[in-house]
């Protein structure tokens, strides 16, 4: 199972994303909700992918200062978040998985 972090202002709202791609994945993600002023102390090695909701994408550039370059950080789009689109917002980790060479873990 590979580790998907969600961070947004409040952790509220992604709480409730996360719950929708876990499901939409069949399990294949864990997903973490965190707000944007605690996700770096929840950082973990086997974390490759980092969403951030629409409303703080222009923190999109510092949070990858934060996380560094081997994880991928990518905005969810607002009408996919408005409507808690699990099964599109997995089809995005996937692709993010593909095109950035990730492993999988074992």
């Amino acid at each position: 199972m590979e580790k998907v972090m969600l961070v947004c202002n409040g952790g509220m709202s992604t709480s409730i994303m996360a719950k929708q791609i876990h499901e939409a994945s069949e399990g294949r993600y864990e997903v973490k909700a965190y707000s944007e002023s605690v996700y770096a102390n929840n950082l973990d090695d086997d974390i490759k992918v980092i969403l951030i909701a629409p409303q703080i994408r222009f923190l999109k550039d510092d949070i990858q200062a934060i996380v560094g370059p081997d994880r991928v950080v990518e905005a969810i789009d607002m009408q996919t978040y408005g409507l808690m689109n699990g099964k599109k917002v997995t089809k995005l980790i996937d692709k993010l998985y593909r095109e950035h060479g990730l492993e999988v873990s074992e």
